[in-house]
């Protein structure tokens, strides 16, 4: 699979917000803060595939690691 290809398979920050488990988050917490964490989660794996990793896409272990940057970020608010 090339770059190219990798990358179009990440989701975009409207595909995890309408997801079951986004949609879960943002009831929780902030939009503003969940969007945040969204678009870091992403760009990490971005980063990854540039850098010639292959990280998992799957949209649960997405959502698994922005629901744990999402708790680091809100952790900072309070």
């Amino acid at each position: 699979m090339t770059i190219q290809n990798k990358l179009s398979h990440l989701p975009s920050v409207d595909e995890c917000a309408k997801s079951p488990q986004g949609r879960k988050l943002l009831e929780t917490y902030p939009r503003r803060i969940v969007i945040r964490s969204i678009r870091e989660v992403i760009d990490s794996r971005r980063g990854d595939i540039l850098e010639g990793l292959t990280p998992d896409l799957a949209m649960e272990a997405v959502a698994a690691d922005i629901e744990r940057v999402l708790k680091r970020h809100w952790r900072y608010k309070l």
